[in-house]
């Protein structure tokens, strides 16, 4: 089972999928991605991110496309939970 990682949407691969975490940008931008579905705790998968170019990814299922600059301000956990031990 692979452990949770943390990484800048930049650095998700396409067709690697993960939860939004923060966003680090002022309000404007908060609240744009907001409007598009991309929030903290949205699960969002990655369907393109060629180098150079706006990468393409899917957020309560509709595409969606958004800069690197935009992306690499999205933090984003990647990989499987481990179970939880109860007792």
């Amino acid at each position: 089972m692979k452990e949770i990682e943390r990484a800048p949407l930049t650095d998700v691969e396409a067709g690697q999928s993960g939860t939004v975490k923060t966003m680090n940008s002022g309000p404007g931008f908060i609240n744009r991605m907001a409007a598009m579905g991309v929030s903290p705790g949205v699960q969002v998968t990655v369907m393109q991110n060629f180098k150079k170019r706006p990468l393409i990814i899917m957020a309560r299922n509709t595409f969606i496309a958004i800069s690197r600059l935009e992306a690499g301000q999205i933090e984003m956990e990647t990989g499987n939970r481990r179970p939880e031990i109860e007792g």
